[in-house]
């Protein structure tokens, strides 16, 4: 019998194992529900952020699957230092419209999935089944950049969107998520109200694990609602845009959204100390942000915006809502915004109206612009028929044929929803 020695085999031991390696991994693809990231409310942003160590949970024929996920081109070194430096932190990692973290972005717990496997590797992911726009009271007119168009884009989701801490933002809690830049009013968002109740609450201290705060300082349910500052942006991206994901959105910081607006975009003008407002000015506060619907002749105020209101049984959920403001304070309840308010939202939307009465606020909180706070201040759009045909990401500003910037509360309020 003839000796085989090692040195003899060996170098093609070491041929196959090579070809081996440089095969490729098979791709394998399934049809999952996701369940969620492993110890949400648990774990922090830099273990969620790292994909080495973060585990998803999906239902695939009946049993519960753990993956990780391609992360996707992260870019550390497009950020510039002046961002690393106001937020190291939160600047570590990009956008998800700039290639970091696509698959994370569009994962919505209990809807279902086409996942791509390499090794226990998610590569790709597709939704089964593709969200429709939901019909609002009024409606909006994707792209059409006028004050009014503004103004009834901006009561697309009011009544039917939550408060949700980061809706709007991204799933890493950087920028705009797919939904702020989505056109048309998000299924989801009808969804999560529908399955909620008038002791909604936004943060849950007592049961963070089932809460939709950002216990971990990273969105997990960035998409079941809006914030104040995703909600403005995605008020802005359906105004200027008419074409899904198709430019960056503006979802920002709420007390610098006004100066971006008018510094970055250049779409108006920006001032930090203010007297008055006319429809469609943005305010910007040091941690909110809302937009002007109108003055009444009283000097209150109507205005949208997202906020945790009280509900009628006193828990903190709020949301997309007309509110009102008066100068003489909180208590003001016989101003004319607020009877405005009240007339809108319980005849157009007798649900949130039930749940949520009409938000007062006083200036204190509403109309304060410290100097220690310099970004905030109050956009006022530059008004030009040129926005009319306006296209892409040219930026001018809103037209105004219907004179709307010269009008009271009631009768923008009365053009908006066709009342004489």
């Amino acid at each position: 019998m003839k000796k085989v020695y090692l040195f003899n085999v060996l170098p093609a031991l070491v041929m196959a194992a090579f070809v081996f390696i440089l095969m490729p991994v098979p791709a394998f693809s399934y049809e999952g529900t996701y369940i969620g990231i492993k110890n949400y409310g648990k774990i922090g942003r830099s273990v969620a952020l790292d994909p080495k160590k973060a585990i998803y949970y999906f239902n695939v024929d009946g049993k519960k699957k753990k993956f990780s996920i391609d992360c996707g081109v992260i870019y550390p070194d497009r950020i510039s230092d002046v961002e690393k430096a106001d937020d190291k932190d939160y600047f570590c990692v990009m956008p998800a419209e700039d290639g970091a973290y696509p698959i994370q972005n569009i994962l919505h717990e209990g809807e279902s999935y086409r996942i791509t496997l390499k090794g226990r590797k998610i590569v790709s992911c597709e939704p089964v089944c593709v969200e429709h726009p939901v019909s609002s009271v009024v409606s909006g007119i994707p792209g059409k950049r006028t004050v009014k168009n503004f103004l009834q884009t901006a009561l697309m989701p009011v009544g039917n969107v939550l408060y949700v801490y980061g809706g709007g933002w991204d799933w890493q809690d950087i920028g705009a998520s797919d939904i702020a830049r989505t056109i048309g009013f998000s299924e989801t968002w009808k969804k999560f109200f529908d399955s909620q109740d008038e002791n909604y609450l936004y943060e849950d201290d007592d049961d963070p694990l089932n809460s939709t705060y950002p216990y971990g300082e990273w969105n997990q349910y960035y998409y079941l609602g809006l914030d104040c500052s995703g909600y403005v942006g995605w008020t802005l991206y359906n105004t200027m845009f008419d074409k899904s994901l198709a430019y960056p959105g503006f979802v920002t910081s709420s007390g610098k959204m006004a100066e971006r607006l008018a510094e970055k975009y250049k779409l108006g003008i920006w001032n930090h100390h203010v007297t008055e407002l006319r429809p469609g000015d943005i305010v910007s506060l040091s941690s909110h942000v809302y937009i002007c619907v109108g003055v009444c002749e009283d000097g209150s105020m109507v205005f949208l915006e997202s906020t945790p209101s009280p509900s009628r049984t006193g828990k903190r959920g709020g949301g997309v809502q007309l509110s009102a403001f008066s100068m003489k304070g909180a208590d003001d309840h016989d101003c004319d915004a607020y009877r405005l308010a009240s007339y809108y939202m319980e005849k157009y939307y007798p649900e949130w109206y039930s749940r949520y009465p009409v938000f007062l606020s006083c200036p204190d909180s509403y109309f304060s612009f410290p100097d220690d706070k310099p970004s905030s201040g109050v956009f006022r759009w530059n008004l030009t028929d040129d926005a009319l045909d306006g296209s892409g990401t040219v930026f001018i500003g809103l037209a105004d044929p219907d004179g709307i910037t010269g009008m009271s509360a009631a009768e923008v309020l009365a053009v908006l929803f066709g009342e004489k």
